[in-house]
Order: C-alpha cells, then structure tokens, then sequence
C-alpha cells in the first residue's frame, strides 16, 4: 500500500503505518456483561456464554439501544437483513436462546413487549446502559 493509503478489515479502519490498538470492549450493563465486537462474543461475569453469530447480532443491536421496543419485522430487516425470507417468529426463538445463555441475571433484560417485539431493559441502577 502506499503512503496515506488505509488498510478496512470487517468494518474496523487502521490508521496508515500504525499497529492495530485492541479494539475496546463494549460493557453492557455494567462490569457483568461484556458485548466484545472485535472478538464477535459475550461474556457473563468473565465466562463466554457461546453465542452463535446471529444471537450475537440479536443482543448486540438491542443492547446498543436500550429501553426501546423493536419489532420482530425491524430486528429481522435489521439483524437478519432484507434480503431474508422466513418468518417472524425465527425472532421469538433467538430471544429464548439468548436468555437461556445469559441466565437468570441478564436473561430477564430482554424484555417481551405483547403484540410488538422486544426490548432490552438494563437492570435497575443503571437505565442508560452505559458502565459505571
């Protein structure tokens, strides 16, 4: 490559002529649960919880957004893609995988809206979702 010219890898841009800095770890809700896009995988209290690519995506897209209801038609367009063809109700399954993989303590944040979709609710204490 020549000079100024920058090296794209899976949506990460590196700097010209410079090492890759670890990519930082996104902490969701706060120290328990790590969301770490460079490695594509979640950890609940430091265990990896062995999601598979679209529970990954699932939980990495409502956990970005927190407290805010999705449909099952809006997470398919936008975790599946467009371009996919079967039923809404391949959401409902996902959603009951990944709370059977979170447990008990952050399985309950993804949160069933009746006749909507979903939502991810951060436990209490910490709304914005964001590490303290």
């Amino acid at each position: 490559m020549g000079a100024g010219r920058r090296l794209v890898i899976v949506g990460y841009e590196l700097p010209a002529g410079r090492a890759a800095d670890p990519a930082p770890l996104a902490r969701l809700p706060h120290d328990g649960l790590v969301v770490d896009a460079a490695q594509h995988r979640a950890l609940v209290h430091s265990r990896d919880i062995g999601l598979v690519y679209r529970e990954f995506e699932l939980l990495a897209f409502l956990a970005a957004r927190p407290c805010r209801a999705f449909t099952r038609m809006h997470l398919l367009a936008n975790v599946w893609g467009p371009a996919y063809q079967g039923g809404s109700r391949t959401v409902d399954v996902h959603i009951h995988r990944l709370r059977r993989k979170l447990g008990p303590e952050y399985g309950q944040c993804l949160v069933t809206m009746r006749h909507l979709g979903y939502l991810y609710q951060p436990p209490p204490g910490n709304q914005d979702g964001r590490s303290r």
